[in-house]
């Protein structure tokens, strides 16, 4: 079984349960590894940003809020002894995932595969398709959930 030490985990803070959490909790507890919690503050559609007068503050209280949100649940898993790292990324979500496991090194990415809010029918969504396209990850499927671990060249 392959160890894992560096897992980040992707989660939408606006869904009342968090099932990756408790998976992540579970392999970090049994690798020793450390976790990362991101959200992602996305970017509003251009013509949203023309008609908003105050943009930038929406979104940086959006951005707070989920701060705040991640926190909450790193406090929780802190309390198991895990050393763990709450962050909002900013942008793309799809984009932005990629680059946090490139930049943070991670070597397990746990997601939701398709979120409840999601446009896409399919099971993988445009950032299921995005991490295999980029040769970056390589992603196994379980019903809900998609768990992404890296290809080893």
């Amino acid at each position: 079984m392959q160890s894992f030490k560096n897992i980040l985990v992707s989660i939408d803070t606006h869904l009342g349960e968090h099932p990756m959490i408790d998976e992540a909790v579970q392999i970090a507890l049994s690798n020793g590894a450390k976790l990362t919690l991101v959200d992602v503050v996305p970017e509003f559609p251009w013509i949203a940003q023309l008609l908003a007068t105050d943009y930038e503050t929406i979104r940086q209280l959006i951005g707070r809020q989920k701060q705040e949100h991640l926190e909450a649940l790193a406090l929780a898993i802190r309390e198991n002894g895990i050393d763990v790292e709450a962050k909002v990324l900013w942008g793309h979500a799809t984009f932005e995932i990629v680059h946090e496991t490139l930049r943070g090194q991670h070597d397990l990415v746990l997601r939701v595969a398709n979120r409840h809010n999601s446009r896409e029918t399919e099971f993988f969504d445009s950032t299921g398709r995005q991490l295999l396209r980029d040769g970056i990850l390589n992603e196994r499927l379980d019903q809900d959930r998609a768990y992404a671990t890296k290809l080893v060249s």
